[in-house]
């Protein structure tokens, strides 16, 4: 419910955890530490919700997701984070499902990073939830023969079983 404890405990952490990233990335110089973490969390979702033939997909992914090579730019002071949010994005709008696409297009719009990171991670989370529901939709024809077979095996037994009463 809206109003329970259990909802207010996990709002007041999500606000220290978002406002724990904004102070870090507000200090002088930038910590990313904490950004780099969620930028890994990031990639990890992405390659989730990919299908076993985005070998491609995911090898692009691995490449510019390159986490040493983004934490070196960040230790150099040259990490330029709204190219690695543009191409986040960019793969999102690659694999949503077309009723996702107004979503996905919301995220180009938002320009500060904590608030884009949020959003990003609401909008994975729907994709994920695509995805189960695609995979469920792929394998229901499977599943019902499956369950025809399994209850008329089940139903032999029962029969086998008053019969011997």
């Amino acid at each position: 419910p809206p109003i329970s404890i259990e909802k207010q405990v996990k709002d007041t952490m999500q606000k220290a955890f978002w406002d724990a990233l904004r102070e870090k990335l507000g200090e002088d110089p930038p910590d990313f530490s904490h950004a780099m973490v969620l930028l890994e969390e990031v990639k990890e979702n992405l390659e989730e919700i990919l299908l076993p033939q985005h070998t491609r997909v995911r090898a692009e992914i691995k490449e510019v997701i390159d986490l040493q090579l983004i934490e070196q730019q960040a230790d150099a002071g040259t990490l330029d984070f709204h190219q690695y949010a543009t191409f986040v994005v960019d793969m999102m709008a690659k694999l949503c499902a077309p009723a996702r696409d107004e979503e996905v297009a919301k995220l180009r719009e938002i320009t500060e990073i904590v608030p884009l990171f949020q959003s990003i991670f609401r909008v994975l989370e729907l994709l994920k939830m695509d995805m189960a529901n695609f995979t469920i939709q792929q394998i229901r024809p499977y599943l019902q023969q499956q369950s025809v077979n399994y209850e008329r095996t089940k139903f032999q037994q029962l029969l086998k079983t008053q019969e011997g009463l």
